[in-house]
């Protein structure tokens, strides 16, 4: 069985990209747990747009609405 892909998150959606892949390896053990597409130049200035765009969007977010989205998306990254 072959290691999970990883691809982009880039404005709310997965993104597949085509090209070349690079192994994820554990330093513990140097097993190969996954492997993550190179975005390339197309995938880093989509990223780049939709960063901007969302930092324009939510720039005035108050503090407790911040701490919010910050909260919410550690307990996402910890599951």
């Amino acid at each position: 069985m072959s290691p999970p892909l990883i691809s982009s998150f880039i404005g709310g959606k997965r993104v597949a990209h085509e090209g070349p892949r690079f192994p994820l390896v554990r330093p513990q053990d140097g097993r190969t747990i996954g492997e993550i597409a190179e975005s390339g130049e197309a995938g880093v200035a989509a990223a780049v747009a939709a960063a901007s765009a969302t930092f324009a969007k939510h720039r005035r977010a108050p503090t407790h609405k911040r701490i919010e989205w910050l909260k919410r998306a550690a307990g996402a990254m910890a599951s």
